[in-house]
């Protein structure tokens, strides 16, 4: 069964804990062999999704009593025998998984109404990587585990591509030169990395759909294809040596393959920030997804609740919405960043450089220094998120000790443009200061419109007395990894999100070393 004719298997409805939903679980490969999986076939199935992975990846075990997979040839229909026609794995990565999932609005198996949404929707791809046979007591206890990965990460894997920015260039209409690519310098040659990722992809994968928003970056870079290097080998040392554009001051970026749109996106990460609160309007911005209230936890001597610590209201259906029974978290884990991390990392990072064309040696400090990037930080990052009075807080420490120099982390770069530099020195600590800060991870009753990202809010709605604990754990969390897992007892997921601010301003003393 070729992958476009997926689509001739129908959806069915499977029973997830106490809800329903439109399943569809399909191996096929291209020698037009195909099996479905029925949720009672399944010990486990997961699908993570990591911020920092443009891709979706996962794995399932699924029940495999004397590998009937590959060696059941008929099956009973009350008296009558049906012959069927055995699976067979190929093992060369050509094995491939369709998964779709979607919402019953009626919420009854009895009656049945698909949701199909951007939001609510999941609908994937993937290629089998590997297989494993797991140990059991009996070949009838025999299972099957599964891992896999997107079906375009596969294919950008295993391409050989042959990229030169200079051909690029003339693809994307980046070089106004009219002449042969062989006759062109070096400089001629280059590509903004935001364009030289779109024209990766676009070469390696046609047909690939991109977000009107995509950035093309400011950085021009000189890049041909090293020997043994794949389409994922060049793509990611495009992203290496991408910086946002100028009009967004150069920040990290995030580059995602988004779900069910299967659309490419390249945006800054105050791209993503600049959507989770409106400020205008008080209201949750588009990006805000969900509202948790942390449950099961009541201060007796505490005799009414605080004004909310992030934004309440929706600006659509699917803004900000609060799931009755899947929104309250009844445990979660809290961690914040190592304080020798904090030490290390989050310092001033002055860099040398040293251009072997110009023979010119520069020493860059100004943009790299801790209060300066703090700054930087709260504008971009901390400073467009729900705050109290004089908040939000920015979670940078800077003692004495950093404030005076006595702690930095000396850099040196053999880029010769200064905005190679800002890679290595603000926008590693950026990234840092935003995925190893505070954090929140929890599990809970499982929902497909979770992503990440997005946005979510933590929240009290008991009446509890103020404090600054509650400053930093309550507010808006940034969606760094979700798990979404299916198993015996249902469907659930796993969320982990980081707030690198005080809602409130917390009074810390600096003035120590």
């Amino acid at each position: 069964m070729p992958a476009y004719k997926h689509s001739y298997v129908s959806m069915q409805l499977e029973l997830l804990d106490d809800r329903s939903y439109f399943f569809k679980l399909l191996i096929y490969n291209e020698d037009g062999k195909y099996t479905r999986l029925r949720k009672n076939s399944l010990v486990e199935f997961v699908i993570e999704d990591n911020i920092l992975d443009f891709y979706h990846k996962g794995f399932f075990i699924m029940k495999n009593s004397h590998d009937a997979i590959e060696r059941q040839t008929q099956r009973m229909e009350g008296d009558t025998t049906i012959p069927i026609e055995t699976f067979r794995f190929r093992g060369d990565a050509r094995d491939y998984i369709r998964f779709e999932l979607h919402v019953n609005l009626d919420d009854d198996l009895g009656s049945a109404e698909k949701i199909e949404s951007e939001f609510y929707s999941m609908a994937f791809d993937f290629v089998i990587t590997h297989i494993e046979d797991l140990p059991a007591e009996s070949t009838a206890g025999k299972k099957k585990k599964l891992y896999f990965h997107d079906k375009r990460c596969q294919r950008l894997i295993e391409r050989d591509l042959y990229w030169h920015s200079g051909q690029a260039a003339i693809r994307q209409g980046e070089t106004a030169y009219n002449r042969p690519l062989s006759q062109m310098s070096n400089e001629e040659r280059t590509i903004r990395t935001g364009v030289g990722i779109k024209d990766i992809i676009q070469t390696a994968l046609p047909g690939s759909k991109f977000s009107k928003d995509w950035d093309p970056g400011s950085r021009p870079v000189f890049y041909t294809t090293p020997g043994n290097s794949k389409a994922i080998d060049d793509l990611e040392a495009m992203f290496n040596k991408h910086v946002s554009s100028d009009d967004t001051d150069n920040q990290p970026s995030i580059l995602r393959l988004e779900r069910y749109t299967n659309t490419w996106s390249l945006n800054p990460l105050s791209y993503y920030f600049e959507r989770a609160y409106d400020k205008s309007t008080n209201l949750p911005g588009i990006y805000q997804n969900e509202i948790f209230y942390i449950s099961a936890e009541v201060d007796a001597s505490a005799s009414e609740g605080k004004a909310p610590k992030s934004p309440t209201g929706v600006q659509s259906p699917v803004n900000n919405v609060h799931l009755p029974g899947m929104s309250e978290i009844t445990n979660y884990v809290f961690s914040e960043m190592p304080g020798s991390d904090q030490q290390t990392y989050i310092v001033s990072s002055p860099i040398t450089t040293y251009n072997a064309k110009t023979r010119e040696f520069k020493f860059f400090h100004e943009k790299t220094a801790i209060t300066n990037m703090y700054d930087y930080f709260k504008n971009t990052i901390t400073g467009t998120v729900m705050g109290g009075v004089d908040g939000p807080h920015t979670e940078f420490f800077i003692n004495n000790t950093k404030k005076t120099n006595r702690n930095v982390q000396l850099l040196h770069s053999t880029d010769g443009d200064d905005l190679g530099v800002l890679i290595k020195s603000r926008n590693r600590v950026m990234r840092q200061a935003l995925y190893g800060g505070p954090a929140i991870l929890f599990d809970i009753k499982g929902s497909s419109n979770r992503r990440a990202g997005r946005f979510i809010s933590v929240d009290r709605r008991n009446p509890y007395h103020e404090n600054d604990f509650d400053s930093k754990l309550l507010g808006q969390y940034f969606i760094t990894q979700v798990t979404h897992r299916i198993n015996a007892a249902g469907y659930t997921n796993s969320i982990m999100g980081s707030k690198p601010y005080y809602y409130n301003t917390v009074e810390f003393n600096n003035d120590i070393n």
